[in-house]
């Protein structure tokens, strides 16, 4: 999801995950209303921009070392969540994720804070932890975060959706100036 502001995102991932109601329509998940799918443990998980908190704790109190490899911490068990960079965090984050096998996972701005080699480094490597998974929703803090996924891209404007199709599809040939704007990069 492409074109919100901060507190914008933060709007609609409260929405998506069912801590706030909507003022018309419904959201549902798996046939049953979102704030009723947001009661049961497990079944909607949110990654924040730094994944999981820094701490003292361990990786390996967190996952196995299965887990690990599948998003390339093998190397990193016996690693304080501390001394994790955020984008090994946010794979932290997203392999906990996984094991518990949610319904559906919020994924917010996962470059945030990061430098734009590190960002473009990690985003190539985000799309297999994320294929697997039943329903991903994240909402790109910057156009490369969403055109390096590369899946399906939808961009809100003024609160509608302007644009969705597949990632390459809204880069190249954006509908509108709204479109052009939240996929530019540098901002136009």
């Amino acid at each position: 999801v492409l074109g919100l502001s901060a507190p914008a995102r933060e709007a609609f991932l409260r929405l998506l995950s069912g801590a706030d109601k909507p003022q018309s329509g419904s959201i549902s998940l798996g046939g049953k209303d979102i704030a009723q799918a947001r009661r049961e443990k497990g079944k909607i998980i949110r990654i924040g921009p730094g994944g999981v908190k820094p701490s003292g704790q361990r990786v390996r109190k967190l996952i196995g070392a299965d887990a690990a490899g599948r998003v390339g911490l093998s190397g990193q068990m016996d690693a304080a969540l501390s001394d994790l960079d955020p984008a090994q965090r946010v794979r932290l984050a997203i392999a906990m994720a996984r094991e518990d096998q949610p319904g559906l996972i919020l994924l917010d701005s996962p470059g945030l804070g990061l430098g734009s080699e590190p960002r473009l480094g990690m985003l190539p490597q985000l799309r297999p932890m994320l294929a697997q998974l039943p329903s991903v929703v994240v909402l790109a803090g910057a156009p490369d975060e969403a055109r390096g996924l590369a899946g399906q891209v939808v961009v809100l404007a003024a609160g509608a959706v302007v644009q969705a199709a597949p990632a390459e599809q809204v880069f190249l040939h954006p509908v509108n100036l709204a479109a052009a704007q939240a996929t530019s990069q540098p901002a136009l």
